[in-house]
């Protein structure tokens, strides 16, 4: 969901004249989007419990791993963001205690290369790693988290096995969807641009992080 509202503002950036101050412009925008995309998924996310009925599905969940909700950028480390992107990245994160209620919490992390606007002609490439955890608080959070995992599956799930208690990979989002002790995981990861990741890229990355 992340990568589809991002992906939509696409189309509108690329008739911009990449002037050295549009490129300035760029970058504005550019973090602008992913902040708001945040925030809103975020919000969608945490409020998928209100629709759900714990009791209709296991919990999963062995532990609770922290009682105010896992932090995505405790396990998308700059040290891995780096491995993968390089030294030039650029941070964007929300807290999971500003995105929570009694039973889950939801937390982003996200790195992207920086940006050149040094070179008033060119048009910029954009790789980036991002991670979107909602965290169970509780055996009825993960109950809600194993029951909308499986609810929002496209039709025919893209599998994979190895990863997590369960995990199905969306071509669609090119994201990796993980559920693991209760949690779930949304992993991205894409190069040059936001629409070029593959199935093998995310589960590298997911392997990286150890959800394996």
């Amino acid at each position: 969901m992340l990568r589809l509202l991002i992906d939509n503002k696409i189309p509108s950036m690329s008739i911009i004249r990449y002037t050295g101050f549009m490129n300035k412009t760029i970058v504005g925008i550019t973090v602008g989007i992913v902040s708001l995309a945040i925030l809103v998924i975020s919000v969608v996310v945490l409020n998928l419990n209100r629709n759900s009925d714990p009791s209709a599905a296991s919990s999963g969940l062995s532990t609770i791993e922290d009682p105010d909700g896992i932090k995505a950028c405790d396990i998308l480390t700059q040290e891995v963001a780096k491995e993968l992107l390089g030294d030039s990245i650029q941070n964007s994160s929300t807290d999971p205690r500003a995105n929570s209620n009694e039973d889950v919490a939801v937390s982003n992390c996200n790195y992207a290369t920086t940006i050149d606007v040094t070179d008033p002609t060119a048009i910029p490439d954009i790789s980036g790693v991002g991670l979107l955890v909602r965290s169970a608080k509780s055996t009825d959070g993960a109950a809600t988290n194993s029951q909308q995992f499986e609810q929002l599956k496209p039709e025919d799930p893209n599998t994979v096995t190895g990863i997590g208690d369960k995990a199905y990979y969306s071509e669609q989002f090119k994201q990796l969807n993980v559920l693991k002790n209760g949690n779930w995981y949304i992993v991205t990861r894409y190069k040059d641009r936001v629409t070029n990741g593959s199935k093998e890229m995310v589960v590298e990355l997911a392997k990286k992080l150890d959800l394996k």
